[in-house]
């Protein structure tokens, strides 16, 4: 089993390095070849939300849907990019909006 990796920006990366994370922080031209190594060695994937929209959107759809590794999109340490909240988001895939 291979330790879980974080991509995303320095400051969120320091907490996980402290947890023993592997930490990649790619600039935009790295960031998909970065995101396809992790998908081959890593069996965790932890994925700053800012750089979850920087992909393409198939392509962490496609890891989302994989088994192996396992992707979370993780929130940013300053919150500048708020993710979806998870109520509505189940909602919507469930066809229930409210």
């Amino acid at each position: 089993m291979t330790a879980p990796v974080f991509i995303g920006d320095e400051l969120s990366a320091a907490g996980y390095r402290l947890a023993g994370v592997r930490i990649w922080t790619p600039d935009d031209e790295e960031l998909l070849p970065v995101f396809r190594r992790a998908r081959e060695e890593a069996d965790l994937i932890l994925l700053n939300v800012d750089y979850a929209r920087r992909l393409p959107a198939a392509e962490v759809r496609e890891a989302q849907r994989a088994l192996r590794p396992q992707l979370l999109i993780v929130p940013d340490i300053r919150h500048q990019h708020p993710m979806r909240d998870l109520l509505s988001r189940i909602h919507n895939q469930l066809g229930m909006q409210l």
